[in-house]
């Protein structure tokens, strides 16, 4: 195998790498987004969910 075949050979890998990294690395922001969102919800449930036990408590008392 020739220097130059070899060479050719290394850059069609590099290429090939770049681009699962670059996707890797796509799939990771977008599942941090959902992860994010996810997170952002059930705290706003989790924040509701008090403010409705604290009212209903109030009323009972």
């Amino acid at each position: 195998m020739s220097i130059e075949s070899t060479k050719a050979n290394l850059q069609k890998y590099i290429n090939s790498y770049e681009k699962c990294v670059a996707n890797f690395d796509q799939e990771r922001i977008e599942h941090k987004h959902k992860y994010e969102l996810a997170q952002q919800k059930y705290e706003f449930y989790c924040t509701k969910l008090a403010e409705f036990r604290y009212l209903l408590n109030e009323l009972e008392s």
